[in-house]
């Protein structure tokens, strides 16, 4: 995008951006200032739908260069090199998400059943909590619960 500054009168022209630049390059110019500020994540909604495969391949190629993690919010079912898991919302499941691994293979199942027992888990912790509060911390050891105080 270094013709820019030349098209439009210099880097200091105040120009509104969907007057002047395409859609294309408006995203280019959104991920160098990503590179710029290097933070440790980006959310990416729908950043490079209006460039090039190869252009956007090099856009995710220099973000995972510089250690940012991207979570991308896209309709394209490409760059599965530059992300290891891909979020479906809307499935058709009693979830209605599903966790795939972009490798390919479905992890829907696993990942749900491991999110559950975790979300489970949580709330045994509380339920233990709790119980032992209401207790008011006198509690050993209880064998329906599984404190250990």
């Amino acid at each position: 995008v270094s013709y820019l500054a030349d098209r439009e009168n210099g880097w200091l022209a105040e120009m509104k951006w969907e007057d002047v630049l395409s859609l294309g390059e408006q995203q280019r110019i959104g991920m160098a200032r990503l590179f710029y500020h290097k933070p440790k994540f980006g959310i990416l909604d729908e950043c490079t739908c209006a460039v090039s495969v190869d252009v956007e391949y090099a856009l995710y190629k220099r973000a995972s260069e510089l250690g940012i993690s991207c979570v991308t919010i896209s309709q394209r079912l490409a760059l599965h090199e530059f992300h290891s898991q891909e979020l479906r919302l809307g499935e058709n499941s009693d979830s209605k998400w599903g966790l795939y691994s972009v490798g390919g293979k479905e992890e829907t199942e696993e990942a749900s059943s491991q999110v559950a027992e975790k979300e489970y888990e949580n709330r045994l912790d509380t339920a233990e909590l709790h119980w032992y509060e209401w207790l008011g911390g006198m509690v050993q050891r209880s064998p329906y619960l599984d404190i250990q105080h």
